[in-house]
């Protein structure tokens, strides 16, 4: 399925720059909009203690997005660009349009002149 960048809406707090092409001169700037995914979680069990006594829990499970998404999303013609927990929230929640996340992996992350990550070459269908 392919996706138009023009409709992607990133609800991520971090603008994000798909570079579609190795030179990083074929790049598109995704700007955060003013909605942040975030997951709500459901806390599992205690199943140990480390050697200082700390707690380890069982990993939380999803159970939807901490906030609905705002209200003129339209899951037909919306991609929508989320953290990988907040799109298996959202899909835990029941959303069913396209969501999109980062692959920040090292083949596909894109470093500035001092290392750090300021952009992507691909997304992933989640």
């Amino acid at each position: 399925m392919a996706a138009k960048l023009d409709r992607i809406r990133n609800f991520t707090p971090h603008p994000i720059t798909v570079f579609l092409d190795d030179n990083k001169k074929n790049e598109y700037p995704v700007d955060p909009s003013k909605y942040e995914a975030r997951a709500a979680t459901q806390t599992q069990k205690l199943c140990s203690k480390l050697h200082d006594e700390s707690p380890v829990y069982e990993a939380p499970v999803y159970t939807g997005l901490a906030k609905p998404l705002p209200d003129d999303v339209n899951p037909k013609r919306d991609v929508l660009l989320m953290s990988a927990i907040s799109a298996e929230a959202a899909r835990a929640g029941g959303y069913e349009g396209l969501i999109v996340i980062p692959d920040s992996g090292p083949d596909s992350s894109v470093r500035g002149d001092k290392g750090q990550i300021i952009g992507v070459k691909r997304l992933y269908v989640a």
